[in-house]
This record gives structure tokens, C-alpha cells and sequence, in this order.
């Protein structure tokens, strides 16, 4: 399954939700995702798993965000630098 399809099925999904009090498929999503963080939040063993997950599987990029190139000459080493957490050593979190 593409990323794009994905998107559409949830899209389609949501569109069920979609009534009184939910205006829009993407209002509907917006609604679960806060209950999905509301549930993570108060599920120790769940916030756990999620830490875990995230730990082995994020990937850090560095880039320059728009109206700070100016600062972009400090952090000329790292801009570029695609690399998973997991492997990021802690100064480079910073950066």
C-alpha cells in the first residue's frame, strides 16, 4: 500500500464520522488523533511502547527553516545530515 493510498482510505474512513458536531473527514481525523493522544497520555505501558518505537524507528534530517538562513552558517556541518535517532549522538539532538 502507497503512503497516498493510505491517505485516501483514511480519508474514505473518516468520511462515516462526518455529521452533527464533525464537520469534515479532516475534522474527524483531528478528532481521533487527539483521543489517540489523550489514550497514549494517560497509558503508561502504551507511552512506553510508543518512547520504544520511536527510539528504534525515527529518523533525525537537519535543514535550514525558512527566515533563519542567516543562523544556517553555525550548523553548516549538520545541515544535510539524515541519520536514525537511535544512532544521533545527544549534541547533535540539540542541533
Amino acid at each position: 500500500m502507497t503512503h497516498a493510498s493510505a491517505c485516501r482510505d483514511v480519508l474514505r474512513e473518516a468520511q462515516r464520522y462526518v455529521g452533527e458536531g464533525v464537520p469534515s473527514a479532516e475534522a474527524a481525523i483531528e478528532g481521533a488523533k487527539d483521543i489517540i493522544a489523550e489514550y497514549v497520555t494517560d497509558q503508561p505501558d502504551v507511552r512506553q511502547a510508543a518512547r520504544n518505537v520511536f527510539r528504534r524507528q525515527a529518523e533525525v534530517s537537519v535543514g535550514i527553516a525558512k527566515g533563519h538562513e542567516a543562523d544556517a552558517a553555525k550548523y553548516a556541518d549538520h545541515v544535510g545530515r539524515s541519520e536514525t535517532l537511535s544512532r544521533c549522538p545527544l549534541h547533535r539532538h540539540l542541533c
